[in-house]
């Protein structure tokens, strides 16, 4: 089993020390900082270890490094779709089996242009409640442990075509 890099900080400037107690860590994917911060306070208060990126580049170098438990991606960032960036997360062998969580000001996913591909494990809309943010990420992180640890897919997903 691959081991987890402890993140060198999260929302202090120290170093941390080895983890004592294991806890989820949540990877946020989102460009506006007050919503990014609205999320990091909720996931922080709840218990969770967060990571958070702004932008398509910083992600998947974050996932790799820090092996997060789930992810949350905004559908809509300035430099990509989040389907393209969950896609290319699902593209890594170490992440696909990542649950991704979409974000969207959509008021249902229904609403929202049909992704590529099946990348999201759950989708939720914005502005994101704290009850419902919670509760899917318990959700995927109960389902993970059901299924031994294994998530969503056995074997990363295999591109298609082009994701436009």
């Amino acid at each position: 089993m691959r081991r987890r890099k402890q993140p060198q900080t999260i929302t202090g400037n120290r170093p941390r020390a080895k983890r004592q107690i294991t806890k989820p860590w949540i990877l946020v994917v989102e460009d506006k900082t007050d919503e990014l911060q609205v999320m990091t306070s909720i996931l922080e208060k709840e218990g969770f270890g967060v990571l958070s990126a702004t932008s398509r580049a910083q992600p998947i170098q974050m996932a790799k490094e820090y092996n997060p438990d789930v992810i949350i991606v905004d559908a809509v960032l300035p430099d990509a779709t989040g389907y393209e960036l969950a896609f290319e997360i699902k593209l890594l062998p170490q992440l696909a089996r990542v649950p991704v969580i979409g974000l969207s000001a959509y008021s249902s996913h229904k609403d929202a242009p049909e992704p590529p591909a099946k990348v999201f494990a759950a989708y939720l809309t914005k502005p994101v409640r704290r009850a419902g943010l919670v509760k899917k990420i318990n959700e995927l992180l109960e389902k993970r442990v059901k299924n031994g640890i294994r998530r969503r897919r056995d074997k990363p997903l295999k591109m298609k075509g082009p994701l436009h």
